[in-house]
């Protein structure tokens, strides 16, 4: 155990999506379109009220938190 490797374990403990949560970019490749294509659909349902964005932080590969949005379905009711 090192300082290194506990302050890395902690990044990645904050870096965790919250439940349910995901990136642009996965719900890019999960529809099959761009980032950009899929920002205008995540926007549209957010809008309609069906997805709400969820500030959270992302690890970069040079290890570093930054912040970014997560996304997710709202389940509506009728």
């Amino acid at each position: 155990m090192s300082w290194s490797d506990e302050a890395l374990k902690l990044k990645r403990e904050q870096a965790k999506p919250p439940k349910g949560c995901q990136t642009r970019a996965e719900i890019a490749a999960e529809l099959g379109v761009g980032e950009d294509r899929a920002g205008t659909i995540i926007a549209d349902l957010v809008k309609r009220g069906r997805a709400e964005r969820i500030p959270g932080r992302m690890l970069t590969p040079s290890g570093q938190l930054v912040p970014t949005l997560y996304y997710r379905l709202v389940s509506v009711k009728k």
